[in-house]
């Protein structure tokens, strides 16, 4: 009996031990230099909730920034950060259950533009001027015009969703 007792006693003990009170990484509510070297991060978010965000981890400062867009815009950046990529100089951000990418500012993370796009998955610049945006859930690939951040056509496919896209052998 008296085993048991110590065992639930060390139990206990690690129990209360390795609570936090406090937050180990509060958020800062402040920007990155940018012109650090660092990584952008898509945080996706959960499903339905609206919080999908933009981080920047500053691999000379070893510092992790969170809340980019949110602190920029003062506004929530939308449900599902699927994926971010650097176009002409700026990010374009998927949002996908949000329907739409956001084109961010790459130093202030200011809202530039945003483009309603059905269920998109990935963006894919294939040229100076155009890029591809892959679908969810259905059989199309959205043709965007990077000039005015407008979709100008749509690609049939013969699969229920597209995915990944790649240039091959010079046919972007």
């Amino acid at each position: 009996m008296t085993k048991h007792v110590i065992v639930i006693l060390c139990c206990v003990t690690c129990f209360i031990a390795a609570c936090v009170k406090d937050k180990p990484n509060p958020v800062s509510h402040q920007l990155p230099n940018t012109t650090h070297r660092g990584m952008l991060l898509c945080n996706e978010g959960a499903y339905g909730n609206n919080n999908g965000e933009l981080s920047f981890l500053d691999l000379e400062n070893h510092t992790l920034y969170n809340d980019l867009f949110r602190t920029a815009n003062a506004k929530s950046l939308g449900d599902i950060v699927q994926s971010v990529s650097f176009i002409n100089g700026l990010y374009y951000v998927v949002v996908n259950h949000s329907n739409k990418i956001v084109i961010v500012d790459p130093f202030t993370f200011k809202e530039l533009n945003s483009i309603p796009v059905q269920s998109p998955r990935l963006i894919t610049q294939v040229s100076p001027g155009k890029a591809y945006i892959s679908c969810l859930y259905f059989p199309r690939i959205y043709v965007l015009d990077l000039n005015t951040n407008t979709i100008i056509n749509t690609i049939t496919t013969d699969h229920p969703n597209t995915e990944q896209m790649r240039c091959r052998n010079g046919a972007c």
